[in-house]
């Protein structure tokens, strides 16, 4: 008598297919975490993607799956509040804080920046100093802001809202991916 077939999803992992998880959770980038799990660099790449396309696989996505649940649990962090960290950095204006004397010299305000403002700064440096000297000497107050990477944020957000598509996605069937798999396997037999 035969034992009954597991489904593909609960199948065990190997060591292997278990480090390329853990790899593949550090960059998200598949031939990579594949060469440092192990895979010759030759082949990494076409084993990633045997991992997201192949139904016999389907173990090492759920795991890849259960992983990102795992991070996100453990982060408290949504990915609408990622997007929204991101919206505040690419809408933020450094001319919102920025003012104008009447005697024409600009100055950075942020006695009335907004939250949304404040989270887009990554620094922010005081100065005081003397300028001049003998009767032309005055206190001047230097004040320094930098911002997070505007844009990397907006291209975070064209990437999310599919502004960009640098990937193209093929949607398959199981039948299909079935072949596609005997079709490679035929040809790493050569």
């Amino acid at each position: 008598m035969s034992k009954p077939k597991v489904p593909y999803a609960d199948r065990p992992l190997t060591e292997q297919q278990k480090r390329f998880v853990e790899e593949y959770m550090i960059d998200t980038n598949g031939a990579a975490a594949a060469r440092r799990a192990g895979y010759t660099a030759s082949r990494a790449n076409r084993q990633a993607s045997r991992f997201f396309c192949e139904p016999e696989y389907e173990n090492v996505r759920k795991a890849i799956n259960e992983a990102r649940e795992a991070q996100s649990a453990r982060l408290k962090m949504t990915a609408d509040e990622v997007l929204m960290e991101a919206a505040k950095i690419a809408r933020f204006n450094l001319g919102d804080l920025l003012h104008v004397t009447a005697q024409g010299d600009p100055y950075i305000d942020l006695s009335k920046a907004t939250p949304e403002q404040l989270a887009a700064l990554s620094s922010a440096e005081i100065e005081d100093f003397t300028a001049g000297r003998g009767d032309d000497a005055r206190e001047v107050r230097r004040v320094k802001v930098r911002s997070h990477d505007k844009l990397g944020a907006l291209t975070l957000l064209a990437k999310h809202l599919r502004l960009l598509n640098e990937v193209v996605e093929h949607k398959v069937d199981e039948e299909f991916a079935r072949l596609l798999s005997d079709a490679v396997r035929k040809d790493e037999k050569k």
